[in-house]
């Protein structure tokens, strides 16, 4: 009885941290760049690596496979674009 409360438990926790709210809305940053794309054996994309731009600063980040922005670095970096 003991296991199986602890794997519904083990279940719901899982269930739970899958379900990722987006850093930032779309309409809060623009992608400027894209560094890296991670896929899966089957080579769908898993996720992206891209720089940021939030607020007139450039930000490291990740995007989701359906382009949320999962996380994003605290830390400006400085880059020079060109327009």
């Amino acid at each position: 009885m003991k296991k199986k409360i602890l794997c519904g438990i083990l279940l719901i926790l899982i269930l739970a941290s899958s379900c990722v709210t987006p850093v930032l809305n779309k309409n809060e940053y623009e992608v400027v760049d894209t560094t890296n794309t991670s896929k899966n054996a089957f080579n769908k994309p898993l996720s992206y690596d891209v720089i940021v731009k939030y607020e007139n600063s450039f930000y490291y980040g990740t995007l989701s496979s359906k382009g949320k922005l999962k996380e994003m670095n605290h830390r400006k970096i400085d880059l020079e674009i060109f327009e």
